[in-house]
């Protein structure tokens, strides 16, 4: 799923400035549309990282935790989830 494809309470779609501004606010809904989009890639990441699945989890749960914080020094140069995994992999 693109997040382009991510879809408002009132049925109008999110633009990925949008959804990042809100998500960079703590907005629990945007959080969950970027983990929805994002977290299969990053847990797969992880668990050839980490050599395990739990382990995986939980830098992925770490990540989106403080995914709001992060956010603020995304600068839109690199895609977003080329981004995400160059913060998980730090």
């Amino acid at each position: 799923m693109a997040l382009r494809s991510v879809i408002d309470r009132h049925g109008a779609p999110f633009t990925e400035t949008e959804l990042l501004s809100q998500a960079r606010r703590g907005v629990a809904s945007a959080l969950a549309a970027l983990y929805e989009v994002h977290a299969g890639e990053l847990l797969r990441l992880g668990a050839r990282m980490t050599g395990n699945r739990s382990d995986a989890e939980d830098l992925l749960h770490d990540l989106f935790v403080g995914l709001p914080e992060l956010l603020g020094k995304y600068e839109h140069r690199a895609r977003l989830d080329s981004w995400l995994r160059g913060v998980m992999i730090r």
